[in-house]
């Protein structure tokens, strides 16, 4: 089991993830957000998102 079922589970919500707020630009906290898939809400900074741009792919 997961990380996120099991929190969510003990509060008797559903695992799905909906929202992901990504707090700053390193590889290494963003970089595997797409493993959640397209249709979750990324919610940051413009500045933030503008840093995540450029990095190389």
């Amino acid at each position: 089991m997961t990380s996120i079922a099991e929190v969510t589970r003990a509060n008797g919500r559903p695992a799905k993830v909906t929202h992901l707020v990504c707090s700053h630009s390193r590889a290494d906290h963003a970089g595997a957000s797409s493993t959640f898939g397209k249709d979750v809400v990324r919610i940051g900074h413009a500045e933030c998102r503008r840093l995540l741009l450029r990095e190389p792919r």
